[in-house]
Parts: C-alpha cells; structure tokens; sequence
C-alpha cells in the first residue's frame, strides 16, 4: 500500500479534512502496527448532522460514555484489523457502553463519518 503520513498528526483524535481513505499507525518500542484503512466520504465543517460529540473517561476500563446533543446516534467501535466490534445507536444525550468484555487495546469509535480514537486498558481491580 502507498500510504501517507499526516505530519504533526499523533493526537489521540483526529477529524478528516477530506474524503479518503483513513488509517492509523501504532509504535510500542521497535513494534509498529498500522490498521485497515477507514472510508470517509462526507466531510467538512458545514455539514449541520456533523455535531461535535464527547467520549470518555479515555482510556477505559468498564465503562465508555458517549455525550452528544442528539438521540438515535449511530456508534460503531472497530477494532485495528478492522473488525466490527460494537454497533448501537444511542438511546439518550449521555449514552453508557459497557466494554468490560474488551481486549486491551486500541479502537476507532465512529460515527457520523468522523473516527475518533479510544483504548480499552483494564486495570484489573
């Protein structure tokens, strides 16, 4: 794959500018892993179903909350092989997922053509 980095790009989030294709890259030491690329189609600052939306606390251990304005949401969680995870829509403005049965690791939450970048780490307790 020729793929390009985005430089200055290591957020723990990141908004797409334009439509493309998505994909992120993680270093742990000498290992480095690079996920199956993410569709974005629909981008841009002045599409009005694009609202800004909070996840947290980030990293999780048992619990994922997702706030936004609007009900009905729809969430996906992929995983860095690009695996469907979760898919739900949310029931209210502060919707609770439960990913206590989660591998450690990292995820993309998307919705609403925007990917945002979570880590389930259980603490153990």
């Amino acid at each position: 794959e020729n793929l390009v980095e985005i430089l200055g790009e290591n957020n723990a989030t990141f908004t797409a500018s334009a439509a493309g294709l998505y994909a992120v890259e993680t270093l742990s030491g000498n290992c480095r892993d690079t996920s199956e690329c993410v569709v974005f189609t629909s981008v841009g600052i002045n599409n009005q179903t694009q609202k800004e939306y909070r996840i947290y606390p980030n990293p999780a251990d048992r619990k994922l909350f997702f706030e936004n304005q609007f009900l009905n949401t729809a969430i996906k969680i992929i995983d860095l092989q690009g695996r469907l995870i979760l898919e739900t829509k949310t029931s209210s403005k502060l919707h609770e997922i439960d990913v206590s049965s989660f591998s450690n690791g990292i995820y993309f939450l998307q919705t609403n053509n925007k990917v945002k970048i979570i880590t389930i780490q259980h603490t153990g307790l």
